[in-house]
């Protein structure tokens, strides 16, 4: 086996079988010293038994979702040869199928296919995957790239648990913040600021919310704690993309009285009034008393109040 033959002496011819690895057609000759050669053998290599092989164009494994990602599938034999494939079809498809894949013939443009035509031995296709992750890409049954699929940029976050309603002063379970691209993927990095639209609300990574504060830079995800000292109906928001977590603050137990009215002047022998006795709770938010309650009234100093005969409920 090599590139010559050994023709014996006394014989007047040779058997040999010419062998080829690269697909082409070639001329023989035979020649040696001082004998030319006078005549040629046509010798065509043909590709062997044809694979797909299916890569990346620009050799990255690595796509932003969203993002187009061009492809090329090429049908090769064994010894790497271009296999024409005749206009044959080759079915597109990928793991895990809950996957958001689209395929394109040509770029990221026009309608969507499911299989792509090889006239030649290759063929350029596009896909746009939108679920984060691993992904594998397979033509066929025999050929297949696995790609990593990364999340695309901040769009929204989402809400789950935490309290849709609260008393003033107490501090709310723990809310689930997740920030999101625009395909629903969680984001792996990243902060953003949360705030409330409702005053007298402090935010805190921390159960209890000690060290809450107006505003809170989080993210990506994780549990946040809200607590409100005034009543009203608010939402967190976040400082950018979309998404709001809605809840509402209730007045707590009563905790004092206050007197409201103004001041107040009376001929002697005349009523001044009214003057309104609310039950507030320990943030100065009106609340109800569950009981009927006897309500004392007192001068400076805290001494009974003299020189009134009468009081009257009005």
């Amino acid at each position: 086996r090599g590139p010559s033959v050994l023709l014996p002496g006394n014989q007047q011819s040779v058997n040999f079988a010419a062998c080829g690895q690269v697909t082409n057609s070639y001329a023989l000759s035979a020649g040696s010293g001082t004998y030319n050669a006078t005549g040629t053998v046509g010798f065509t290599v043909t590709p062997s038994q044809p694979h797909l092989e299916l890569k990346p164009l620009d050799g990255g494994s690595t796509v932003t979702a969203g993002n187009c990602h061009a492809m090329v599938l090429s049908q090769l034999d064994t010894f790497g040869n271009p296999a024409p494939a005749g206009g044959a079809s080759f079915p597109i498809t990928w793991l895990p199928g809950a996957s958001q894949l689209e395929v394109f013939a040509n770029g990221c443009s026009g309608g969507t296919v499911s299989a792509v035509t090889m006239a030649g031995a290759s063929t350029n296709f596009s896909v746009r995957p939108k679920t984060k992750g691993a992904l594998t890409v397979s033509a066929a049954a025999d050929a297949s790239v696995q790609l990593t699929v990364l999340p695309a940029g901040f769009d929204h976050v989402v809400f789950d648990g935490g309290s849709a309603s609260l008393q003033a002063g107490v501090c709310s379970n723990a809310l689930q913040v997740e920030a999101r691209d625009i395909f629903d993927n969680a984001l792996d990095t990243g902060t953003f600021s949360m705030g409330s639209t409702l005053a007298n609300v402090t935010l805190s990574t921390t159960p209890g919310c000690s060290g809450g504060t107006p505003t809170l830079s989080f993210g990506p995800s994780g549990a946040l704690y809200y607590r409100g000292t005034a009543v009203g109906s608010g939402q967190l928001v976040t400082d950018a993309g979309s998404g709001a977590f809605p809840f509402a603050v209730s007045a707590n137990t009563p905790s004092r009285i206050v007197l409201d009215g103004g001041a107040r002047t009376a001929v002697a022998g005349s009523c001044a009034g009214p003057v309104t006795a609310i039950f507030t709770d320990a943030f100065g938010n009106p609340t109800t008393n569950p009981t009927s309650l006897a309500v004392t009234l007192s001068y400076d100093g805290g001494s009974p109040l003299a020189g009134l005969s009468t009081i009257f409920a009005t």
